[in-house]
């Protein structure tokens, strides 16, 4: 297919998801029921991400290497641009409704107005920020969110602090420490000049810590209660009084909500602290990345109503195992298994992938003898190369993951690792296979379901 037909094919792609999308906002705008609302919603949410995905597709098929450096200039001084509007409050100095004059809010926010007007004038052009009159200024939806919503800030405040500067020391970092992968030998020391890791700064700094959650979750973690909605695929309530096993968590945050959601269910967390990234701590307020989700540590089991009957609390019991233990529990219905967080410690993570080969080993003969299904949550992994829809996304995880690496020289395993690691799990009596591919409606796998297959 030549450049010109595909071009075509995109447009008319975009052409149908635009009016898909218009089509069910209308819907969501007039519907007063809230599960036909929420269908809507779906149907939006996967409209929007055809869009982006066809407009990125487009865009490289028409970009070259001149509109891609343009581009890259244009997002380096919007980074720098939100770090002043942040540092000057200048934003909270705009009337939510109505204009204000540049001069106004000059003398408000004590900046120079030659500066204040190259940045609104810059901001604009995306759609923050806007100029209705000659030297007035005025939000717009997208900048308006920025002040009702403050970590949108911080995450901004973050890429510009934090991100950005560890990044481009990448090159000096692999100069001066070659492939070393201590905490202390990364990219974040040499742009901060320190020999604290970064998984102790944002221990022992609440609003660096804060910064650096806001950050993960604008660059696409999944809220929690986001993995249990999507989780909840799964015919759970066939399962009845049935109980299910968390295996390796570090809050009782998943638990809490599948307690809530679904009121037959007996859950029993076991908590493994062990496991911890050095990427996330119980002090990190409000919502932190464990394996992979952004979640409220402040969690924990109710206990106004702990002892009434049926509540979601009376059903969920916590205990302790770490990783490499045998598991008690071998009657389980269904066993939710979190992968730990691959630490560079060692090259290529050796570490990280043995204890996962070893830990789905383990359940071999439970889920053998009693038919039970294992549940993985994937939101956390590097989907597989070109598997998504939207290149957008996948950039935008594999950005992220490269930013553990130069912080701390952390990581997040890659998809097509983990489905390795199954296919290859076995005995001489048969084997794991996936039964199920729970994805998130922009395509990301966000669970598998697995289950032991006996040889024929």
């Amino acid at each position: 297919m030549d450049e010109l037909t595909k071009l075509q094919a995109q447009s008319d792609q975009l052409a149908a998801a635009i009016k898909s999308y218009i089509k069910h906002q209308r819907d969501v705008e007039s519907s007063d029921q809230l599960r036909a609302n929420s269908e809507a919603n779906k149907d939006l949410n996967k409209a929007k991400t055809l869009i982006y995905a066809s407009m990125a597709k487009m865009k490289t098929l028409l970009g070259g290497p001149v509109e891609l450096i343009q581009d890259l200039a244009r997002q380096v001084e919007v980074v720098a641009c939100l770090k002043w509007l942040a540092e000057y409050q200048i934003l909270a100095c705009i009337p939510a409704e109505g204009a204000m004059s540049m001069q106004d809010l000059v003398d408000l926010a004590g900046v120079p107005e030659i500066q204040l007007r190259r940045i609104i004038r810059l901001m604009g052009t995306c759609g923050f920020l806007q100029e209705p009159l000659p030297n007035y200024v005025s939000h717009t939806p997208l900048s308006a969110q920025f002040v009702t919503n403050q970590s949108l800030l911080d995450a901004a405040v973050f890429m510009a602090d934090l991100a950005a500067p560890t990044a481009l020391q990448m090159s000096t970092a692999t100069q001066r420490f070659g492939g070393s992968w201590h905490p202390t030998e990364t990219a974040y020391s040499l742009a901060l000049s320190t020999v604290q890791p970064f998984g102790v700064a944002i221990q022992e700094r609440p609003k660096l810590g804060r910064q650096w959650s806001a950050y993960l979750h604008a660059v696409g973690l999944h809220q929690e209660k986001e993995i249990v909605d999507m989780l909840s695929q799964l015919k759970w309530p066939s399962l009845g009084t049935a109980f299910i096993v968390e295996v390796g968590a570090q809050s009782t945050s998943m638990a809490q909500h599948l307690a809530k959601k679904f009121p037959t269910l007996h859950l029993i967390v076991q908590i493994d602290p062990t496991r911890s990234s050095t990427l996330s701590h119980y002090s990190l307020r409000p919502s932190e990345m464990i394996n992979g989700l952004a979640r409220d540590f402040t969690a924990q089991l109710e206990p106004e109503s702990s002892s009434r009957p049926g509540s979601a609390s009376s059903r969920i019991t916590v205990t302790y195992r770490s990783a490499g233990m045998p598991q008690p529990v071998i009657d389980a219905a269904v066993y939710i298994l979190h992968l730990p967080v691959v630490s560079m410690s060692s090259p290529t993570g050796a570490e990280g992938m043995d204890m996962v080969k070893a830990e789905l080993k383990d359940y071999l003969g439970i889920l053998r003898s009693s038919g039970a299904i294992l549940l993985i949550p994937t939101a956390n992994l590097l989907p597989k190369p070109g598997s998504l829809s939207d290149p957008m996304l996948e950039a935008v995880a594999r950005a992220r993951d490269l930013s553990m690496l130069q912080l701390a020289n952390e990581g997040e395993m890659e998809m097509t690792e983990l489905l390795g690691i199954i296919d290859t799990t076995r005995d001489g009596l048969g084997r794991l296979v996936i039964t199920n591919q729970l994805r998130s409606q922009n395509g990301l796998i966000v669970g598998l379901t697995i289950k032991y297959e006996a040889y024929c």
